[in-house]
């Protein structure tokens, strides 16, 4: 099955965020009211400025636990479910939780190993298939910045 990868622009940011590299710190309220914070990355494509991937880490799980939360495009084929690498390590599998209008989300848990890979990587790659050509979709995401801008969330 052919590969197609992603050509991928940046993300979008607002005033309120701080970036680390690749990754944003953002906290939603502010001084003493702020309710959550989460380091997240936005991809989009580069032809059409499409959202095509977000990843949300933080303690943003059932009684603040650690996730790593995705939100994949619409149209995935999801009896495929969404397959997962950082770096040259061994592939791990997520299902697709819910669609909804700004997409397909799923989440895994954000466990100390890979926690530790991803603070030591370089790029974690998420592919899935079309759910019209059952094609192959890689999107890479960058991991450089990501170590600080963990850290920098762990500090609030």
């Amino acid at each position: 099955m052919a590969c197609l990868l992603v050509a991928l622009i940046g993300y979008a940011q607002s005033a309120t965020d701080t970036a680390f590299q690749d990754w944003m710190l953002k906290c939603d309220g502010q001084g003493e009211a702020v309710q959550k914070c989460y380091v997240f990355q936005t991809l989009h494509l580069r032809q059409t400025g499409q959202r095509v991937l977000t990843v949300v880490v933080g303690n943003l799980g059932p009684n603040s636990a650690r996730i790593v939360h995705f939100t994949a495009p619409l149209g995935i084929h999801l009896p495929a479910g969404v397959a997962l690498k950082i770096d040259d390590g061994e592939p791990f599998a997520a299902t697709v939780e819910t669609c909804a209008a700004d997409g397909c989300k799923f989440t895994i848990p954000l466990d100390d190993p890979i926690l530790r890979s991803l603070q030591q990587g370089r790029v974690m790659r998420v592919g899935f298939l079309d759910s019209v050509t059952r094609r192959q979709i890689t999107v890479a995401i960058s991991l450089l910045g990501f170590s600080d801008a963990f850290a920098a969330l762990a500090a609030r």
